[in-house]
């Protein structure tokens, strides 16, 4: 339960942040960042590696229920 919990508290986190226009920051921060930049390649290079090893806990953790919950699955 205290995982739907806090899953319901980050929509409405990102309910209020788009209320705010908060998102739009982020968007122009990134803009501003100049293409030359040494960090620029690290961080690239980090959010690959987010999203190749995020794929494969989702493929890992795919059909794995939750023991409160057993129609819900951990990777959906």
């Amino acid at each position: 339960m205290a995982i739907l919990l806090t899953i319901v508290l980050t929509f409405f986190g990102a309910a209020a942040c788009y209320h705010r226009h908060a998102y739009e920051r982020l968007v122009r921060g990134a803009g501003n960042v100049p293409p030359n930049a040494a960090d620029s390649r690290a961080a690239c290079e980090a959010l690959g590696g987010m999203v190749i090893w995020g794929a494969k806990l989702v493929a890992a953790t795919w059909y794995q229920s939750i023991t409160e919950f057993p129609a819900l699955f951990v990777g959906a």
